[in-house]
């Protein structure tokens, strides 16, 4: 697949359209359409976004093919240097390695791990494509080769770039970050949309957070809410520091929503220097909000000068009780 044609994939899979790719990636919707028509060749920094803003890793959207042996070598060489390869296989009378003996494992654990997970998805194609030969029945042949394509398919998809992603997406940092006893205490129960709302004015309004709300509502796909902050400004080696005890009281929050059955993600990454952390919230009402505070408040731009008038309409608009699921 060329660039464009992956990056289309991983947007559709996402259940996101160019303008949602556009607005979370900085990436003109122009651009990003030239891109998936393959007229532009993609620059380093847009792939880094695109990727973040997919939650894929940016190997996922680069061309890795290998058209010559000399290609292969390179590849087989640099691996076998970083994660110390080791030769097994018969030795002639002169200790040195017979050629058709010969199979490579490696050091690294980690590495081991995935060439095993690969082996056994490699291993059922295999066992069902032998089963296909002493099958007549026509419609059932058809069946086991649509479960090859299938997992042929999803190889690459779930073994490979899901792999890489886990390194690159730390969800750890979210879901073990400890809640202070006072906030967790003293912290209001989580119940309606405004609870919510009235934090996110107050990280816009105080000048050193850096953060960015994303609402994708389209007709067609699923909604949801996206919260990014940057990391270091969010105070969090202070122990007595007002943003981190708002941040504290936005990850409450946060959490609570999975009490509601509403799908809910979280994960640091990082963008060159700067680490930041995504919240991702599969929510209509709370969609929907965030896109009235973007539109109506103008977050982007002079959320800093939030009229109190305005930010009270939305607040009480969107007083509504969170429904579970």
């Amino acid at each position: 697949m060329t660039f464009g044609q992956k990056l289309k994939y991983y947007r559709l899979k996402q259940k996101m359209g160019q303008e949602s790719l556009a607005e979370l990636s900085h990436v003109s919707v122009s651009s990003i359409r030239k891109y998936e028509m393959d007229e532009r060749t993609p620059r380093k920094e847009h792939i880094e976004s695109f990727a973040l803003s997919l939650n894929i890793c940016p190997a996922a959207l680069m061309d890795y093919s290998i058209e010559k042996s000399y290609d292969a070598f390179l590849w087989l060489y640099s691996i076998g240097n970083w994660a110390n390869i080791e030769f097994v296989g018969e030795k002639d009378n002169d200790g040195n390695y017979i050629k058709d003996t010969i199979s490579i494992r490696f050091a690294n654990t980690d590495l081991m791990d995935f060439v095993k997970e690969w082996a056994d998805k490699k291993k059922e194609i295999e066992n069902i494509s032998e089963a296909i030969s002493l099958i007549k029945d026509k419609k059932l042949i058809m069946q086991l080769n649509d479960r090859i394509s299938e997992l042929s398919d999803n190889l690459n998809e779930s073994l490979v770039f899901d792999t890489i992603s886990k390194e690159i997406f730390n969800r750890a940092k979210i879901s073990n970050y400890h809640i202070s006893k006072r906030i967790s205490e003293n912290t209001p129960k989580l119940n309606t949309y405004s609870d919510l709302l009235r934090l996110i004015i107050q990280f816009e309004r105080n000048n050193s957070v850096k953060m960015e709300c994303v609402s994708i509502y389209e007709r067609v796909w699923l909604p949801r809410a996206i919260i990014t902050f940057e990391a270091d400004s969010l105070d969090l080696d202070n122990p007595n520091s007002e943003i981190r005890n708002l941040y504290e009281e936005f990850l409450y929050y946060f959490r609570s929503f999975s009490d509601f059955n509403i799908t809910i993600d979280g994960f640091s990454f990082n963008l060159g220097k700067k680490e930041y952390y995504r919240f991702i919230i599969e929510d209509k009402k709370l969609a929907l909000s965030l896109n009235s505070l973007k539109s109506t408040l103008k977050i982007y731009n002079n959320g800093k000068d939030i009229d109190d008038k305005e930010a009270n309409e939305i607040i009480e608009r969107y007083n509504i009780k969170i429904a579970s699921g």
